[in-house]
């Protein structure tokens, strides 16, 4: 009798021709050089779901209608429901804040079993100004951070090198995420991973992720998947656009010395040198 071995990495929700591979891109911003230097010496790593600033991550669908249902209540005006005394109202209120509470601390506990690599996925090469905002800087830290560049060919083939290098990955899935409106009912689908959903205000970001559902605490504080070096000799490396050049030239020395990877400079510094110069004009 033949025993069929399911596969360690599988696809999800993945939409592209394997012959149209080499069309897109795969981009990864890092907030700080700390961060950069810990992917070119660790490898991926794999966020915890419940650290996530999306609230949303990883929710099943009969918690996602449970959460508009109660949703609703606590959104009810009392001068739109003048048949409810103020008793009843508040009962509402309190009924369906209490049922999200309990809510919250169930998501929490199922988001702690899913880790996540998130990447920009795109057909064009160029960087993303709006994705460099959002997570290629640390405003609280005052940080400026780096963009990773990689064509969709060579991280899928990537994946199964992944998969010799990590045996104690149980199974990794990868895909591209879809967007939903959790507001309104028909729109929140059914998925077979929840980490493959989100609430379509995210849907700027246009997000590839790998995914592990790691059910028995196989990473403990270790959430890295390590990389081959042929992998990093086929990615770009780009400073933040508001680098100055002498700060562009220290990372690059920093960089080539350490890991003899090589970094570019932005291809929107030039832009944003150009509107601090007008900048500086005009006070």
């Amino acid at each position: 009798m033949n025993v069929t071995t399911e596969k360690k990495i599988q696809s999800y929700n993945f939409r592209i021709d394997k012959n149209n591979y080499k069309n897109y891109y795969l981009f990864r911003y890092f907030p700080s050089f700390s961060m950069l230097e810990k992917f070119l010496k660790h490898g991926l790593y794999l966020t915890r779901a419940d650290k996530f600033s999306d609230n949303l991550e990883c929710v099943n669908y009969n918690d996602l209608l449970e959460i508009k249902k109660n949703k609703d209540y606590v959104r009810l005006l009392p001068e739109h429901n003048p048949h409810l005394s103020d008793k009843e109202f508040q009962y509402y209120i309190n009924r369906s804040n209490r049922i999200l509470e309990e809510l919250a601390v169930k998501i929490a506990e199922h988001q702690k079993k899913y880790f996540i690599s998130c990447w920009y996925i795109s057909k064009q090469e160029n960087e993303n100004e709006l994705m460099w905002r959002s997570y290629g800087a640390n405003c609280q830290q005052n940080c400026k951070g780096f963009l990773v560049r990689v064509s969709l060919d060579d991280f899928i083939d990537e994946l199964s090198k992944i998969e010799s290098a990590n045996p104690h990955i149980s199974k990794l899935i990868y895909g591209n995420v879809s967007y939903y409106d959790f507001n309104k009912e028909n729109n929140i689908q059914k998925v077979k991973y929840t980490g493959f959903r989100k609430h379509e205000s995210f849907k700027d970001e246009s997000e590839f992720r790998l995914i592990c559902y790691d059910n028995e605490s196989t990473f403990n504080d270790n959430n890295y998947l390590e990389l081959s070096r042929w992998f990093y000799e086929g990615i770009r490396i780009s400073a933040h656009p508001e680098f100055s050049l002498t700060e562009y030239h220290d990372f690059r020395v920093n960089l080539e010395s350490k890991f003899d990877v090589s970094l570019e400079l932005s291809e929107l510094y030039i832009w944003y040198k150009l509107k601090e110069t007008l900048k500086n004009r005009i006070s």
